[in-house]
């Protein structure tokens, strides 16, 4: 069996696989196993059950977007499929009584990082999240990481290399002018190529 992950866009992996062939009976059902990388154990995240003669060799991990929100510095995950064999004509079984069973490679996939940025703010506000400007990062295991704000006239008034250091509103120390502000950010998850946003955000006093 050949196993291969890609991480979606709605923060789900989905894993296809090729079906396994060689035994005598005839695959009962596929098992899907995930670990952290890092982290040697693996557990048990489904199956699918073939039924009247199917072979389903796909699945997708929906639990995927709540690990990733619970813990956006774990990086990968990494995941192996187990066949079991059922209805083998000999009644051939392993040496422990069990069923035959065969495992693919292992694969893994790295959900890609994703930024979120408010259309406007206020340092005033007496919402702490409120009072300064920057980006929510989905995952936070980013490289080359930029990010700086131009006033209308293109005047740079922020600049930081930092993903968790946010604007406060000031240019030079003193107070920037309430108004449409432009921000510029570029980021990358490791081994990708950078990924470049912009767009303008609203400064209000």
């Amino acid at each position: 069996m050949r196993l291969n992950v890609k991480g979606e866009p709605d923060l789900t992996n989905r894993l296809t696989w090729t079906s396994y062939q060689g035994w005598g009976g005839y695959v009962e059902k596929y098992e899907i196993y995930r670990r952290v990388e890092g982290d040697f154990n693996y557990v048990k995240v489904g199956e699918n059950v073939n039924v009247n003669g199917g072979d389903d060799t796909t699945y997708t991990d929906y639990e995927i977007a709540d690990l990733v929100a619970a813990d956006p510095d774990a990086g990968a995950y990494c995941y192996y499929v187990k066949a079991i064999e059922g209805g083998n004509p000999q009644g051939i079984i392993d040496n422990f009584g069990n069923p035959m069973n065969a495992f693919s490679n292992e694969a893994c996939s790295q959900q890609e990082a994703r930024v979120f940025l408010a259309t406007a703010f206020r340092p005033g506000s007496g919402v702490d999240e409120n009072t300064t400007f920057g980006p929510s990062m989905r995952l936070n295991d980013i490289e080359n990481y930029q990010f700086y704000i131009m006033n209308r006239w293109g005047t740079k008034v922020f600049e930081t290399n930092d993903p968790q250091v946010r604007w406060d509103g000031t240019d030079a120390g003193n107070a920037a002018p309430q108004g449409v502000y432009i921000y510029f950010i570029k980021y990358a998850t490791p081994g990708d190529a950078p990924t470049e946003e912009r767009g303008n955000f609203t400064l209000i006093r």
